[in-house]
């Protein structure tokens, strides 16, 4: 594998489970539905590329507060990197 160290940046909108603007939106019945979609895709990622060889996976949760990606339910040697960082450039500090 030609690449060793991989970072996703996560958004919930086009995960599976997100099928409308609501589903996407904070504390909402279909936002619950969404994050676990969007876990569960998340998930598949990175499970195929430490298949793959990658050695290092971070994930960063990239949805308006960041804290949409269930970390548990991510393979244990990723890093998921929740919540929103404020800096020179938002979302990421």
């Amino acid at each position: 594998m030609k690449f060793k160290n991989i970072l996703i940046i996560a958004d919930i909108e086009g995960s599976s489970g997100c099928w409308s603007y609501s589903d996407s939106s904070f504390m909402t019945r279909g936002w619950r539905r969404a994050c676990i979609g969007m876990t569960k895709d998340v998930g598949s990622v990175v499970a195929g590329l430490f298949d793959a060889g990658v050695q290092r996976v971070s994930v960063h949760d990239f949805h308006r507060t960041g804290y949409n990606i269930l970390p548990e339910r991510i393979a244990p040697g990723a890093k998921v990197i929740s919540g929103y960082r404020l800096g020179p450039v938002p979302g990421i500090g």
